[in-house]
């Protein structure tokens, strides 16, 4: 062959790499340090969930530790003593916070078992259609 034979490849372009390849070299590249970051990141959101619950754990502590010499079934079945007297109990209270549950039950439950199943046997109603979406939340 002479010098001057035309190469078989003359007239194409040299191959140019996908996008898709670009892209797994770059991630190949960078993978580990965003593995390390990723760690790191999670990490340290462990710690902010640690100290931020701390507080209330040592608050707890020292609740459950000071009080818990006074709790015993006198506690749950007596009235409440004047605020000098040492010995009461919270009857009223469990008593009172019982009542409450039972009216907001007695109000809440058939209105929320009534919208339950309207929503459920009236899907293609205009009103069911409004109002479907603001149940998704829950």
């Amino acid at each position: 062959m002479s010098a001057a034979a035309p190469s078989l490849n003359a007239g194409r372009r040299a191959p140019t790499r996908s996008y898709r390849d670009v892209l797994a070299a770059s991630t190949a590249r960078t993978l580990g340090r965003r593995r390390a970051v990723s760690y790191l990141m999670v990490g340290l959101t462990y710690l902010a969930a640690f100290l931020a619950i701390l507080p209330l754990i040592l608050i707890s502590w020292h609740l459950l530790q000071a009080g818990a010499k006074s709790i015993n079934l006198a506690f749950f079945l007596h009235m409440p003593k004047p605020p000098d007297a040492t010995d009461g109990g919270m009857a009223n209270a469990i008593a009172g916070t019982g009542i409450i549950v039972a009216i907001a039950s007695a109000i809440g439950l058939p209105i929320g078992i009534g919208a339950g199943l309207y929503l459920a046997e009236q899907r293609g109603a205009r009103l069911a259609t409004a109002v479907r979406p603001s149940f998704w939340r829950f």
